[in-house]
């Protein structure tokens, strides 16, 4: 049977139990951020949330499910930005949003993106681990550019191709700006511009 290790030190309120665990995590989140995943120890989390390892092996079952744990409260601001609407928003400025948004997250969350990057080279079983949650956010937000898209283009055009090769686009920007954070920003962003102004429009209707 599981002993829970805070018990030793007498019953402890479930509210209580929560911010360890929430303190575990953080602590977690950063090491993992900062030193990738090989590098994080047990004892490193432990010493920095300030408790005990048999109170992280109490909380999370091994390291690997701690990362994993970790990691989905990592991408929670990602599944949150996906999820403001701008539906109420014409297609030519939702798709202009979206792209901004796109970008401003980008800006606003670099380590994070950084880290994940790091994360899907450093192991093949880590890129296993984190494949679907990634691709599960990358899949959303193509969908919403293919919803828009589908709105904004004449017919005999391809919504969900174009979609696709816009995501692509995005992503390659988002290498080369990690690669390259400051000497060619403005001229990826122009470039990005001067794509949205060639998508094909629906005439406006009389």
């Amino acid at each position: 049977m599981k002993r829970d290790p805070e018990r030793s030190r007498g019953a402890e309120p479930v509210h209580r139990k929560a911010l360890t665990r929430e303190r575990i995590l953080r602590a977690a989140m950063e090491l993992f951020v900062a030193k990738g995943f090989e590098r994080t120890t047990i004892d490193r989390v432990a010493n920095r949330a300030g408790v005990s390892r048999a109170a992280i092996f109490w909380h999370f079952t091994d390291k690997q499910t701690l990362f994993l744990e970790a990691c989905a409260q990592l991408l929670a601001p990602f599944r949150n930005a996906l999820e403001e609407s701008v539906s109420h928003l014409d297609p030519e400025k939702r798709l202009t949003e979206m792209f901004d948004a796109y970008e401003r997250f980008v800006a606003e969350h670099r380590d994070t993106i950084q880290a994940f990057l790091r994360f899907m080279i450093e192991s093949p079983e880590l890129r296993e681990s984190l494949n679907a949650s990634l691709l599960a956010l990358q899949t959303a937000f193509t969908q919403d550019l293919h919803d828009t898209l589908r709105e904004l283009l004449p017919p005999g055009h391809d919504p969900e191709a174009l979609a696709s090769g816009l995501t692509a686009l995005l992503d390659g920007s988002l290498v080369l700006g990690l690669l390259e954070p400051n000497s060619s920003r403005e001229l990826r962003r122009a470039g990005l511009e001067a794509v949205l102004k060639l998508i094909p429009h629906r005439p406006e209707q009389p």
